[in-house]
């Protein structure tokens, strides 16, 4: 009687301690989820959900690649080598190198004594022949020469009229001028007194108004490039960056057989004459409005 007794006093003792731990593990996951809560109202409280980083845009069809972008050289879109066009002593010299000067302005004036010589023997003998072919058109009508006799007269009377216009233009010739507006990028040595001769250079003009760049594109690029494309020209100094808009203005037919490239002509008015000068190296992005999407 006293071993069930133990045994009852045994069991009543293990199911007082499996009741207190119970109730201590349901304390503890209750205080865990207490400060748990907090925490998580701590975080959404410090989440400020208004800086976002990313963004949303609308859904539109663009160019995979609307734009080629290369460099090139500035030119003058018009650049003339100026020649003697006939020979003789130098008089007077005009102009220095970088002047501007504008067109049919006198860059250097020859001795003009033969050619004025010429010109005034020329005159006469052509007013005379003029004179004489008068004549002979009344004596023919009269029936007093032949008419071999009178075209002969006509003949020699524009054979005149020619070697005198020959004879103004090596007048004209004397005086060199520029046929275009523009500057001076080169000026051979001259001064008075110097003979020259038919056909030596004696000056380079620049238009420096109106620019042009050279690109040399591949064949990815010749695809989204067409005349009347819209360009932008970025040219860096030492000072300042200038921009200036372009178009294209000629896309080469063929490639260049040395190296395969095709050339590209983008003109743009000088935003900065006194500062811009033909040579020197621009950046040009030439955008494609319609390129392959």
């Amino acid at each position: 009687m006293s071993r069930i007794s133990s045994l009852r006093y045994v069991f009543a003792v293990l199911l007082v301690a499996t009741l207190f731990l119970g109730s201590c593990t349901k304390e503890k996951s209750v205080g865990t989820e207490q400060t748990t809560e907090p925490a998580a109202d701590v975080v959404a409280s410090a989440t400020d959900y208004t800086q976002v980083v990313a963004s949303a845009v609308p859904i539109e069809v663009r160019p995979l690649r609307d734009r080629v972008i290369g460099s090139g050289t500035v030119q003058g879109q018009q650049e003339v080598s100026i020649k003697a066009r006939t020979s003789g002593e130098i008089r007077d010299v005009y102009g220095n190198l970088g002047s501007p000067l504008q067109k049919g302005d006198v860059l250097i004036v020859l001795d003009d004594t033969i050619a004025n010589l010429n010109l005034s023997q020329l005159e006469n003998q052509y007013k005379n022949a003029q004179g004489e072919l008068a004549v002979n058109e009344q004596l023919y009508a009269k029936g007093a020469i032949s008419l071999s006799q009178l075209n002969q007269s006509r003949s020699s009377a524009d054979g005149l009229a020619a070697q005198l216009e020959n004879a103004r233009n090596a007048r004209s010739n004397t005086k060199i001028t520029t046929p275009i507006s523009g500057s001076i990028a080169e000026l051979t040595k001259l001064v008075p007194g110097d003979l020259i001769s038919a056909g030596a250079q004696v000056a380079r003009i620049v238009d420096l108004e109106h620019l042009r760049v050279t690109l040399a594109v591949g064949q990815n690029q010749l695809f989204l490039i067409k005349e009347g494309a819209r360009a932008e020209i970025v040219i860096e100094t030492p000072v300042e960056r200038i921009t200036a808009q372009g178009t294209v203005s000629a896309v080469s037919a063929s490639s260049d057989s040395r190296t395969g490239s095709w050339t590209v002509y983008v003109d743009f008015e000088n935003p900065r004459p006194e500062m811009l000068k033909a040579g020197i190296t621009a950046q040009v992005t030439i955008y494609q409005d319609d390129a392959p999407r």
